[in-house]
């Protein structure tokens, strides 16, 4: 609705002939409470499947095809083309299209915007709720989108819900079918075995227990004496689930070890002295316009303490942390609330 909020501004300032509601402002809308006078339903069961999602690029169109199933019928959908940053329906162009009661749809896009951005399905549900579905892609300069990206972020986005639901079963099927799909993409088939072995990740060791052959291990597969975040709960090798992903990720790398650690965080390991430095990786995950500070504690002793990170690179530390019985790994908000303080610790590892 960021179109009518402005054309709303013009209008009470007399700066403008009046305030409008796109289609796709208008297509979410119809049936909020707002306008229909009905109380808007929780509906536990709202999240919608889509079965037989395709994309064909042709006569200069993107369309965008499938089948929708839900327990609260979906009568239509919006397809937002977004630019890369920040991810929001204020910036995007939508187009619209109903959806029968069969469930089919299709909905095209055309003039797409040029660059890195993202195509976001938002299904409305007649009791006022909707799901929505972001896929990552880009678009050349002239205009024609990359449809094998969609493909490929489409699959990810299946196998990532049934890896989210636990079905190991379907899962398998969804990467199977993935990789059939696009067997020459290596960053779909990476980011679907980090998946594959989340789903049964090992127990944790205690780091007096690491065999003393054994001269580096990562952090990530040690049990801690303390662990906090700010927002969510504290996990290993992935970030907390609220998007198209779930995987540690600085300047569009994927990592595969590392820590969530969301500002306010703490990780805490009772190393016993038998360690001689840690070296880390460390930033704000891609996609969230946070502000995080990395701080490295040595028994109550300040070891490193990083810059004010604002941005997605990944920076890195060596410290040296010999004779150290009590290590802290830890994330501070940048003094403006924890707010997007998507803080990550990646391919942490500690040596003797």
């Amino acid at each position: 609705m960021g179109y009518g909020n402005h054309t709303y501004g013009e209008d009470q300032r007399g700066e403008g002939a009046g305030t409008v509601l796109s289609p796709a402002s208008a297509m979410a809308l119809a049936h909020q409470p707002l306008f229909t006078g009905v109380p808007l339903e929780p509906d536990p069961d709202g999240r919608c499947d889509v079965q037989d999602l395709a994309f064909d690029w042709a006569d200069g169109k993107l369309t965008v095809s499938g089948r929708v199933e839900a327990v609260s019928t979906v009568y239509g959908v919006v397809a937002y083309h977004d630019p890369d940053e920040p991810a929001s329906d204020y910036d995007a162009v939508g187009w619209t299209a109903a959806v029968p009661p069969t469930g089919r749809f299709a909905v095209s896009l055309a003039q797409l915007r040029p660059g890195k951005a993202q195509l976001r399905l938002r299904f409305c549900h007649v009791n006022g709720t909707a799901t929505k579905l972001p896929f990552s892609y880009g678009v050349d300069a002239q205009g024609v989108p990359d449809v094998a990206r969609l493909w490929a972020s489409s699959l990810q986005s299946r196998a990532v819900r049934a890896w989210q639901a636990g079905d190991r079963a379907a899962f398998r099927a969804a990467r199977a079918a993935a990789l059939e799909r696009c067997p020459d993409d290596a960053e779909l088939a990476y980011r679907l075995q980090l998946l594959e072995r989340l789903l049964g990740p090992r127990a944790p060791m205690a780091p007096a227990t690491v065999p003393a052959a054994t001269k580096e291990v990562a952090v990530s597969d040690l049990a801690f004496a303390e662990e906090r975040v700010g927002w969510g709960r504290p996990l290993r090798d992935q970030v907390l689930l609220e998007g198209p992903d779930a995987f540690l990720s600085l300047g569009g790398k994927v990592y595969d070890k590392g820590l969530f650690a969301h500002a306010p965080s703490l990780y805490r390991l009772s190393l016993g002295g038998g360690w001689t430095q840690l070296r880390a990786g460390y930033g704000l995950n891609d996609g969230h316009p946070g502000s995080v500070v990395f701080v490295v504690r040595g028994d109550g002793r300040e070891l490193f303490r990083s810059d004010l990170i604002r941005d997605h690179p990944r920076r890195g530390l060596v410290v040296d942390v010999a004779g150290v019985n009590d290590l802290e790994l830890v994330a501070e908000d940048g003094g403006d609330g924890p707010n997007n303080d998507w803080g990550i610790w990646v391919e942490p590892v500690l040596r003797r």
